[in-house]
């Protein structure tokens, strides 16, 4: 996560959790844009029409499941990374 050791032992368990969550939630979206982006190199660069089957980034990187979408993966990051300023009095 990227935590100083310094900033870690002033970090309080609940504030790490968070931070770990928001952590979690980025990688995924993450995941997703470098899916997005790996689908949109293979149909512009002719891959889709040579191949036999059809290219799409769900069969070029498989999600584990299909039950959250996008948007709601953002909003969960924006919201933890909320949460972890409010604790901290930042926001």
């Amino acid at each position: 996560m990227g935590l100083k050791p310094n900033e870690l032992r002033h970090t309080t368990m609940y504030d790490f959790n968070l931070m770990a969550r928001a952590f979690t939630e980025n990688r995924k979206h993450d995941y997703n844009v470098m899916r997005i982006n790996a689908f949109l190199i293979s149909a512009y660069s002719g891959l889709e029409g040579k191949a036999r089957k059809k290219l799409t980034p769900e069969k070029m990187f498989p999600l584990k499941s299909n039950s959250e979408k996008p948007e709601t993966d953002k909003k969960k990051l924006f919201d933890l990374i909320k949460m972890v300023e409010k604790s901290r009095g930042m926001a």
